[in-house]
């Protein structure tokens, strides 16, 4: 698809390298509407991310406390990317 970019995060954990795409994607993925969006909602971002591991066997841990979700972790990052973390 035209216009999508291409990106490539690198981490030394799972956990690690899935946060870095995600700030990689809020800060460089292109804007995008879908059908699903009602009018007032702000446009998706999208990419293709390639993601390298480094280090497999670190432990597989997500910043923050345990049994947090999706949406919890993806506030956080996006906290840290505004920088009011």
């Amino acid at each position: 698809m035209k216009g999508i970019p291409i990106l490539h995060v690198e981490g030394d954990g799972i956990a690690r390298a899935w946060e870095l795409s995600l700030i990689e994607l809020h800060r460089k993925g292109c804007a995008l509407k879908t059908e699903y969006d009602k009018p007032e909602d702000p446009p998706g971002k999208d990419a293709t991310i390639t993601i390298a591991i480094t280090d497999p066997s670190i432990c597989m841990r997500f910043a923050g406390r345990k049994g947090r979700s999706f949406r919890a972790h993806l506030f956080h990052i996006l906290c840290i990317c505004s920088g009011a973390l």
